[in-house]
């Protein structure tokens, strides 16, 4: 039997650890470790963290100064002892058979990371998980071209990795997004990736994050990660108008996050100007069918509107925001 280790960022999550933790311990595949990072979180999660490590001898804890996610995601790479690796946020649960489904979609396909499906739930609300017999396998281009339809997602929770492809690999320290700079470097490390339509990852939306913007350092790593993963890609010819079409709805999505920060001088900076720019050039030359298909009616709209005068769109963006 395979030994999968499960990494938890800890940090200001007293009010879910208990359910987050009891959700792996209950894990219906038996041959796992708990790696438990209090992320020098200021509430109780620390001794919680401790308590759980009393408890269940699977449990192994590491205590250390805040650094973000991405430096606690590390930390735990380090002392992971399984041959594969998973990660759950620590306000999230997963399902009691989400960890035996990933490791029989490895075993089945000869695949080296498989994935579930989130089960989104509103904070004070349950997930409903789902099983399902569907499942597809796709080779590492293939994977790579769904990655870029946004078909796969980029977050690595709801994922089960072969330990060895983190190998001369991290997580970026200090940035958002962290998940779009590292997934499809762990792709191109795969033959295969292995994808059930089960939902098992138990994914909570907080009620204080879902109105809250976007801080224009969040807005920037954002396009920062798009735009490292267009470049580290650009030799792959095959993926060309793929990596094209992904940098058009990540720059538009750019305009999105940026008048979500509500900093018009970021909003009209050269930065975002030149992004507009690179956005204009690559649709005028071939992409303006495929830019205006997604979407409804509405964001249809928007995206003519951007297209013709940033400031107008500026304008309708923020005067939705307010409503």
């Amino acid at each position: 039997m395979s030994k999968v280790s499960i990494i938890v960022p800890v940090y200001k999550v007293e009010k879910y650890l208990d359910k987050c933790v009891d959700s792996i311990v209950n894990q219906t595949y038996k041959d796992i470790e708990i790696i438990l990072v209090d992320d020098g979180s200021p509430d109780n999660c620390p001794k919680m963290c401790d308590d759980w490590a009393k408890k269940n001898n699977r449990i192994k804890v590491i205590h250390k100064e805040n650094g973000g996610l991405s430096d606690a995601r590390n930390e735990g790479l380090k002392i992971a002892t399984g041959d594969y690796v998973g990660f759950v946020d620590g306000d999230d649960v997963v399902s009691n058979v989400m960890y035996e489904k990933l490791i029989d979609l490895i075993s089945n396909s000869n695949s080296q990371i498989s994935m579930c499906q989130f089960a989104r739930f509103v904070e004070g609300d349950s997930p409903n998980y789902t099983i399902k017999d569907d499942v597809s396998v796709f080779g590492q281009n293939e994977a790579l071209k769904e990655i870029l339809k946004e078909k796969i997602g980029n977050h690595v929770c709801n994922k089960l990795f072969k330990r060895d492809l983190f190998d001369n690999i991290s997580f970026t320290k200090g940035v958002a997004y962290e998940d779009i700079f590292i997934f499809y470097k762990l792709v191109l490390k795969a033959n295969k990736i292995a994808i059930t339509d089960s939902k098992l990852y138990g994914y909570m939306q907080r009620r204080d994050s879902i109105t809250n913007g976007c801080s224009v350092k969040n807005v920037k790593d954002y396009m920062n990660a798009i735009n490292t993963r267009y470049n580290d890609l650009a030799d792959n010819k095959e993926l060309k108008m793929y990596l094209e079409l992904s940098k058009i709805i990540g720059i538009y999505i750019y305009h999105i996050k940026a008048v979500s920060t509500k900093d018009k001088e970021f909003f009209f900076s050269d930065e975002a100007l030149n992004e507009y720019k690179v956005l204009k050039d690559l649709i005028k030359f071939k992409y303006l069918k495929s830019y205006l298909e997604e979407g409804n009616i509405k964001t249809k709209v928007y995206k003519i509107i951007l297209l013709l005068n940033r400031n107008l769109f500026w304008k309708l963006m923020t005067r939705k925001n307010k409503m």
